[in-house]
């Protein structure tokens, strides 16, 4: 979660990939901050919950 004291930005984000050597397709294009993140009962991400509201912001 991101403290309310803190600031996270796409610019910055990119920078911090370039310098770290990241390739350009690891770099993100859109930052999306949820409250929390869909999991299932044994506690895993579950990534085709959060595939399927992105499309839906598309």
């Amino acid at each position: 979660m991101l403290r309310a004291d803190c600031a996270l930005d796409l610019d910055e984000i990119g920078k911090h990939f370039a310098r770290t050597g990241s390739t350009r397709q690891k770099t993100p294009e859109r930052l999306v901050i949820v409250d929390q993140l869909p999991r299932t009962a044994a506690g895993k991400v579950q990534k085709f919950v959060l595939r399927e509201r992105m499309r839906g912001q598309r």
